[in-house]
């Protein structure tokens, strides 16, 4: 569905200073989704990923160094239609991990 895009992001350096870099926005594969155990994520990615319905729907990643960071589903409508460009975009499911142990700004913007 997605190529891979590449978004600048910003990071702190140990002294302080803020330094220009970029992030991957990019399809998730299941492999990324998050296991329901991790301390950083709140939603149950693991199962929405077995029910999805991948047609219609994609699951993007934000990463960082191969750290996924935030993750976004959502869905495009009209779909399944013969001749129709999809108009709506609707947004299922969003999240971020904690501002505490995210390292790079900003995360949610670029999901959106």
């Amino acid at each position: 569905m997605l190529n891979s895009y590449k978004v600048n992001v910003t990071k702190k350096s140990s002294l302080g200073n803020e330094i220009v870099t970029f992030a991957y926005l990019e399809e998730a594969t299941e492999e990324d989704i998050p296991s329901n155990d991790s301390p950083d994520w709140t939603f149950d990615w693991t199962s929405l990923w077995n029910k999805a319905d991948f047609e219609c729907e994609a699951i993007i990643k934000l990463s960082f160094n191969k750290e996924v960071l935030g993750l976004i589903r959502f869905a495009l409508y009209p779909f399944c239609s013969d001749n129709l460009e999809p108009e709506y975009l609707e947004i299922l499911h969003l999240e971020c991990i904690s501002n505490v142990k995210r390292f790079i700004d900003p995360v949610g913007f670029w999901l959106l």
